[in-house]
């Protein structure tokens, strides 16, 4: 997806976040998963604009250092903006690109972002630049995933609310390239990685935090491409207001944990 897009929904990103249940969760669990290991320099790759890993990250780990990088030059004015850390970079750039001196870096991460990267140029950049057992953490949704649960009762609800309008039905559930769990561990250790953890989390999700996400003009595009970011805006938020108000689902989140071998 255009890196356009996602830098006009900078501001709206940085806003819904904070009240996304998956998305706070997630960046909270990435930090508890690096907290186990020695790392003190940290590139978060996709960083977004909410700071939300960011934060995870260096609260209270004055010692540390974090440069925060995405494609999106909006997302990064945004994140650089509404951030209280010295100890804190940011830059614009694609994953495919990035550049960092050979064995200089800790730890890379990518929260809710692997899935845009080229995995054949992203791998082999990080690996060059990450310190001999320096760490790499991602994640991927339920959506990005072979045969995981989907929250049929959610996209029941975008299905009727598109029918209503008179719009052509959803084309996928999720990306529409999926991934199993042993192909991404595959691909990992290809590039000379050593898999260490593999983890699946369940974030509950509530009717809130979908209308939140929705609002997001990137995700709504994302979601329903084959219509106007108006009308896609549109279709979401009154499809998700529709949701009964019990309405929960058990999100699945794969994290993969590497080593730089």
């Amino acid at each position: 997806m255009s890196s356009c897009i996602w830098s006009d929904s900078a501001i709206q990103y940085a806003k819904s976040a904070k009240s996304i249940s998956f998305y706070k969760d997630t960046a909270r669990f990435s930090a508890e998963i690096i907290g186990k290991y020695d790392y003190n320099h940290f590139v978060d790759l996709g960083c977004g604009s909410s700071n939300l890993v960011l934060d995870a990250l260096l609260n209270f780990h004055p010692n540390r250092k974090v440069t925060c990088v995405d494609a999106a030059k909006g997302m990064v004015a945004v994140a650089k903006h509404n951030s209280l850390h010295t100890n804190a970079e940011f830059m614009s750039g694609f994953s495919e690109s990035i550049h960092f001196a050979p064995n200089s870096i800790c730890c890379f991460l990518a929260n809710s972002a692997f899935w845009m990267f080229d995995f054949d140029k992203t791998l082999p950049l990080i690996k060059s630049q990450l310190k001999q057992r320096g760490g790499l953490l991602i994640n991927f949704s339920e959506w990005d995933l072979q045969g995981a649960v989907q929250d049929e009762l959610r996209y029941v609800a975008i299905d009727q609310q598109l029918d209503l309008l008179g719009f052509e039905q959803k084309k996928h559930k999720g990306t529409p390239k999926k991934y199993c769990k042993d192909h991404l561990i595959q691909i990992i250790e290809q590039y000379g990685f050593t898999v260490s953890e593999v983890i699946t989390k369940t974030v509950t999700v509530t009717k809130r935090d979908w209308i939140e996400f929705y609002k997001i003009p990137a995700i709504a595009k994302k979601s329903l491409p084959h219509l106007s970011l108006s009308d896609a805006l549109t279709t979401l938020n009154l499809a998700m207001n529709k949701l009964p108000e019990s309405y929960t689902h058990q999100m699945k989140w794969l994290f993969i944990k590497a080593v730089n071998m």
